[in-house]
């Protein structure tokens, strides 16, 4: 597995000599992935709204269930070389920031309308009325019955 995510960040980033991956067995036997890439390539492994990681993630994880195993792929994102200090942000030398992986969750309804939004669906238009036309005169009434027949004299 650790190749399969090798070969899946080389292909991503500019700067492949400094990929380091730290292959780590938690408690739960879970095999976690530490992925610290260039700085510069911190987007590129993560992607618009984390798309990018969470399709590495998703193939990592078909690769760990063919194998019976439960893996994690997290990103560590190491601080800038020149990167200052400020108040809002203090020194990050002594913690890295990690991107946690989400578990998938089952879509509800509820959870739809949280994407999506509460927007109420407007209602469908009415139909549209007709014209003021002339009214359709009734249909004759027409006898069904058979005429009785007359004794024959």
């Amino acid at each position: 597995m650790k190749d399969l995510l090798n070969y899946l960040l080389n292909n991503i980033i500019d700067h492949p000599e400094a990929i380091k991956i730290e292959e780590i067995t938690d408690e739960t036997g879970t095999i976690v992935f530490k992925v610290e890439v260039h700085p510069e390539d911190v987007g590129k492994v993560i992607g618009k709204k984390g798309k990018i990681i969470n399709s590495i993630r998703n193939l990592i994880r078909v690769k760990a269930v063919k194998l019976q195993q439960r893996v994690r792929v997290e990103v560590v994102n190491p601080p800038l070389q020149n990167q200052v200090p400020t108040p809002e942000h203090p020194a990050m030398e002594d913690q890295p920031a990690t991107i946690s992986p989400v578990e998938p969750q089952p879509l509800t309804v509820s959870a739809v309308d949280k994407i999506v939004g509460s927007e109420e669906t407007p209602a469908p238009p009415e139909p549209a009325k007709p014209v003021d036309e002339a009214p359709v005169p009734a249909e004759p009434a027409v006898n069904t019955e058979k005429p009785k027949a007359t004794p024959a004299e």
